[in-house]
């Protein structure tokens, strides 16, 4: 049963790969008695790494399709924030941007944090030989 396994474990181990010795610090090995198999590999604390992920896409999805669309109907009903043909944006528009693109690069690095605390040690191995990591 797929569900079962999935809520355990996230990937098998070899026997003799040597990666007993080495766990990293949000790994740890599951119980022999709780598995069908002794080499499988979860994440200590899976709940928090997934809460980090998404609380930051949800406060950047709320500024993204709610508070900058407030933002531009601000534009619309004081016109000294809106961008013109001969003075382009305002330096309030501009400066709005980069609050929102700060928080883009603040939201994106707390969620790949959050997603490389769940990959295992064999997973993390792929993914530097592929440059990912």
């Amino acid at each position: 049963n797929f569900s079962r396994y999935w809520g355990q474990a996230r990937v098998l181990r070899h026997v003799g790969s040597g990666m007993g010795a080495s766990l990293s610090p949000q790994y740890q090995a599951l119980q022999p008695g709780q598995l069908s198999s002794r080499n499988v590999w979860q994440p200590q604390d899976a709940p928090r790494s997934i809460e980090q992920l998404e609380t930051s896409m949800l406060w950047h999805g709320i500024l993204v399709w709610v508070v900058l669309p407030l933002c531009i109907g601000l534009q619309v009903l004081i016109p000294a924030l809106a961008p013109s043909c001969g003075n382009g944006y305002t330096y309030w528009s501009l400066l709005f941007m980069l609050v929102v693109e700060l928080h883009h690069l603040w939201a994106e690095r707390r969620a790949w944090s959050g997603l490389r605390d769940l990959i295992s040690p064999p997973e993390a191995s792929v993914l530097r030989q592929l440059g990912v990591l």
